[in-house]
């Protein structure tokens, strides 16, 4: 296997040194695209493109459909500027045009709210890469690229990994993507794709919201918006942290094509028309990869493990006369963890994770100022656990091995989660002042978990010299859980003058199950004034249902507590199916300075109220449990033997400050500088009594993250069209804490913080640009100064240094 892996990446090496092409002058490439009303996506007809300084003059001007074409823009660095009557001035500074694939840009531009004879239109460059295109959003909201998914160190085109760079997110680990926003647990995370709700799409994740690698190539991303706090009406379902990820549509002009291949694994991807006669086109894309490639050549990814991958994108655009466009999306992804060798008496086992997406949407033009969105998809994911071997017999004291006799066992652990959504959006602008956003969601989740365990006992037959069965043992359970979940919201945008602007929304979400109902009120406000200074205000109440299991699970339990005797009652069924969802009271204040045409400094005040979060009803009261300190959500899932019965009297406080420094990528290099400083903090109703304090420690409380995150591009060759390309990035944070608890030394569960997390991150890259393909060479080094960082699970959440070598070849 590993002969035939390095054959293929000799291969793509040898196909990139191929005369397509032995002219490297005036070599050029095309953007295209269309620009719309930003919300009521109204195409603009006469809007100007142009490249800026560009000499000879490269400019053009959108169709009767909005659309465009800018041929004959030189490779490397150009910066873009579209600007069109009545409305503000949208620029794209310095983004990288290279040969072997076409740009394409949805343009979505803001009408201005002063007069004609007011509206100022300047060069100027905007110097933030992190703007969100959510019009709806006022706080806590990022934005990244394609470029910066590809740029960034450490992110391996892997979203999940790239907002590492922004402020107040902690990973879970140099392995796993869990991630953990202002001090929440990583489970109050909601994924979405293409606007509707997505169960963790990671690789390696089986149930909840970590994993490993994500599932959607950043590839085929047309750009992510990611939420830390107070989420527009839109989103809910959401306790910590939002990911809205686009997928892009495929090139309709002409036939692009990816290759890829290194220690990570292989990648292919296609796009292009189905007809010269329409603009329908199509977007593939497959990875495959076995970090066990790794472990053979000595880096240890996942302990005694080797993990493998893969998975499959895909976009289909078909725009109709009539009716719209309709857009097939999908994704289909397949990751399994087995040992590299099996110890003695541990047995043979196995960890997989399956998902599959599918999904059709459609975007309707109702009239010149409404826009309707209608969306259907099914999802499906199956997370299962292997274990079989066998284990010696013990006497009955349990101490000493009896060899005379042996145990064969067997167990596995299936769940499978099934989710329908119908999806409705309507976009409605009045004027320039006055937008309507609204949207119904219906969900059927259907959760199928199953469990399975057998034991066989044998006796040594000495005469025979062989193993007589004497016993056999089996327990198998099958719990079935179905919900219908509705979710509605209306939002308002209300821009008051050129500078001052609100968001008012409402959000609503019920479920059947639980009998949960939230009604839920949001509000943002914007004050821009001065040179690129803007006050920023936010507040939202937000609520956060956990996995189905947990509410649906089937199994003994304590109903209750016999005070006289001092014994449990025990009874079986599902204690937790009235159990309602978590919630929050989400408040952000925040200030943006433009420091220079190309610094920018951003810093937000944050304070969060937990309540109504999942405790255990009868508790021992020095046993502090609450779902907020879930580390790894998947894992109360297989446990059909014994259930505890929760209520809804926790309590949380997450607050802090995060700093951010942007020099954007202008003049061919960029600096992120993020600080972050936070408490995390919960009780239970027995906190008070038994540690006389009223808060304690989350596991998440790491009070402190640094990071810093920075490029330098070097145009080289003759015609200084290819380019060296040198990143890197580190991260300083507290680290999570650890449960420990001594009774007689009244230690807290989590007063114990683990050793402070370092890494450090680089990326150094070669692009090449021939005339009609182009290639790049890359080297990405995970952790590289080789620090073991302190875990609570080391053999899955720490690494040592791990070199990733890629080449990739666009044509």
């Amino acid at each position: 296997m590993l002969h035939s892996y390095f054959s293929s990446f000799q291969f793509l090496l040898i196909v990139s040194f191929l005369p397509f092409s032995l002219s490297a002058q005036n070599t050029s490439q095309s953007i295209y695209g269309q620009v719309v009303d930003k919300l009521s996506k109204e195409a603009l007809v006469g809007a100007s493109i142009v490249i800026l300084d560009s000499d000879p003059f490269v400019g053009t001007t959108s169709d009767l459909e909005g659309k465009f074409t800018l041929d004959n823009v030189p490779v490397g660095r150009v910066s873009l500027q579209v600007s069109y009557i009545g409305y503000e001035v949208l620029n794209y500074p310095e983004i990288i045009i290279s040969s072997g694939k076409a740009l394409h840009l949805n343009i979505d531009l803001a009408e201005s709210v002063k007069s004609i004879g007011e509206i100022v239109v300047n060069g100027k460059r905007n110097s933030s890469t992190m703007r969100v295109q959510n019009e709806m959003a006022t706080v806590s909201a990022m934005s990244f690229t394609l470029e910066q998914s590809t740029r960034y160190a450490g992110s391996l085109n892997d979203p999940s990994r790239l907002v590492l760079s922004f402020p107040g997110v902690r990973n879970q680990g140099d392995v796993q993507n869990g991630i953990s926003v202002r001090g929440n647990t990583p489970s109050g995370l909601l994924w979405s794709i293409q606007g509707l709700e997505l169960q963790s799409p990671n690789h390696f994740a089986r149930d909840g919201s970590l994993g490993a690698v994500n599932m959607i190539n950043s590839n085929l991303l047309q750009g992510v918006d990611f939420y830390t706090a107070a989420f527009p009406a839109q989103y809910g379902n959401a306790g910590s942290g939002v990911f809205d990820l686009k997928m892009r549509k495929g090139n309709s002009t002409k036939y692009e094509f990816s290759l890829a291949a290194g220690t990570l694994g292989m990648e292919a991807s296609a796009e292009g028309p189905f007809s010269k006669k329409s603009d329908a086109s199509f977007l593939f894309s497959y990875r495959y990869s076995t970090l066990g490639l790794l472990s053979a050549v000595g880096y240890s990814v996942g302990g005694n493990s080797a993990p493998g991958f893969q998975d499959f994108n895909y976009k289909i655009n078909l725009p109709t006369k009539k009716l719209g466009v309709f857009e097939f999306f999908g994704l289909v992804g397949d990751s399994k963890i087995k040992p590299l060798k099996v110890k003695a008496n541990e047995g043979d086992w196995s960890d997989s994770y399956r998902m599959g997406v599918l999904g059709i949407q459609n975007s309707l033009k109702v009239s010149a100022k409404t826009h309707l969105t209608s969306s259907l998809m099914y999802s499906q994911s199956k997370g299962a656990y292997y274990n079989e071997g066998e284990r010696p017999r013990y006497n009955n004291s349990g101490l000493v091995p009896v060899y005379k006799g042996k145990t064969l066992w067997e167990e596995s652990f299936p769940i499978i989660e099934r989710r329908l959504q119908a999806d409705l959006k309507s976009t409605t602008k009045i004027s320039a002042k006055h937008s309507f956003e609204s949207g119904l969601n219906l969900s059927y989740i259907q959760l199928n978990q199953e469990f399975k365990r057998s034991a066989s006992n044998y006796n040594y037959n000495s005469k025979q010299d062989v193993f007589v069965l004497k016993s056999y043992q089996a327990d198998s359970s099958i719990a079935l859980a179905k919900t219908a979940q509705i979710k509605a919201f209306l939002q308002h945008k209300l821009r008051l003058t050129e500078a001052l602007s609100f968001t008012l929304g409402i959000h609503a979400i019920h479920s059947s199950l639980m009998k949960f109902t939230s009604i839920e009120p949001r509000l943002g406000m914007n004050y821009r004034f001065g040179n690129g200074h803007a006050l920023t205000a936010g507040f939202g109440m937000h609520s956060r249902l956990e996995s189905l299991a947990f509410y649906a699970n089937e199994s003994k339990y304590y109903d209750q507590v016999d005070l006289v005797n001092f014994t449990a009652i025990e009874a079986f069924g599902s204690p937790n199916k009235r159990l309602g969802a978590s919630r929050s009271v989400h408040l952000v204040l925040g200030n943006n300075l433009q420091l220079a045409d190309q610094l920018k400094l951003k810093t937000e005040l944050y304070f969060q109220y937990l309540y109504a979060i999942p405790v255990r009803k009868f508790y021992d009261p020095f046993d502090q449990f609450s779902t907020i300190n879930f580390q790894y959500p998947s894992l109360f899932t297989y446990n059909f033997e014994f259930q505890e019965v929760y209520a809804n009297k926790g309590k949380g406080l997450n607050y802090g400050i995060d700093i951010s420094l942007e020099k954007a990528f202008i003049r061919n290099y960029y600096i992120l500088l993020n600080a972050s400083y936070y408490q995390s903090k919960y009780n239970t109703p027995s906190t008070q009594d038994v540690y006389q304090v009223k808060w304690l420690n989350t596991r998440y409380n790491g009070n402190f993250i640094f990071s810093a995150t920075a490029g330098k591009d070097f145009e080289v060759g003759k015609e200084k069209n290819n380019r060296i390309s040198m990143n890197f990035r580190s991260i300083w944070a507290g680290n999570n804490r650890s449960y420990t608890f001594d009774f007689y030394a009244g230690e807290k569960p989590f007063e114990n913080k683990l050793a402070n997390y370092f890494r450090l991150d680089t990326r150094i890259a070669y692009s090449r640009n021939k005339e009609k393909y182009s290639w790049t060479l890359s080297l990405d080094i995970q952790n590289a100064s080789n620090r073991i960082n302190a875990a609570s699970n080391p053999q899955i959440n720490s690494t040592g240094i791990i070199p990733f070598l890629n080449y990739k070849v666009d044509f």
